[in-house]
């Protein structure tokens, strides 16, 4: 078992690993396929540290197709404490992170993630709102399916 375990580890390596972007303008994190929680759809966030520089956003996209999600000890904490049911933020410098979702509203964000400062639901806005900020000529990188890639290396 240990030997088969170390073979899918090797073979996981070759497709999951991702080399890491670094020093982007904008970072789409597509939290595709673990996204129909937002709870889950964080997990798509790992490259968003390393990856964006100063003054650049953070754009988590997630179909969010049964909310915020459920799960038994996050509920306890959310009605115990609520700050203590919320997400960790990537490691925050100066950077803005926008989720877009067709199925939440912008006050449904915050209690998973506080640190979002806008919710889109048509990705035109999201577009029209980073080339108010950052302007047209910049460095993108998106991770398609972000919740299932991770650092190479």
């Amino acid at each position: 078992m240990v030997e088969a375990h170390r073979a899918g580890v090797e073979f996981g390596k070759k497709v999951y690993a991702t080399p890491t972007p670094r020093n982007v303008d904008v970072l789409v994190a597509n939290a595709y396929p673990i996204d129909t929680e937002l709870i889950q759809a964080g997990k798509a966030l790992w490259a968003a540290k390393e990856a964006t520089r100063d003054g650049g956003k953070v754009v988590l996209v997630t179909a969010s197709s049964e909310g915020l999600g459920y799960h038994l000890l996050q509920a306890r904490q959310w009605r115990e404490a609520p700050e203590r049911g919320q997400q960790p933020a990537p490691e925050e410098r100066d950077r803005e992170m926008i989720v877009f979702s067709p199925n939440l509203g912008p006050s449904e964000v915050p209690k998973v993630f506080p640190q979002v400062t806008k919710v889109f639901n048509s990705w035109s806005r999201v577009v029209e709102d980073i080339r108010s900020a950052l302007g047209d000529s910049l460095k993108v990188a998106v991770l398609p399916c972000a919740s299932i890639q991770c650092p190479q290396g």
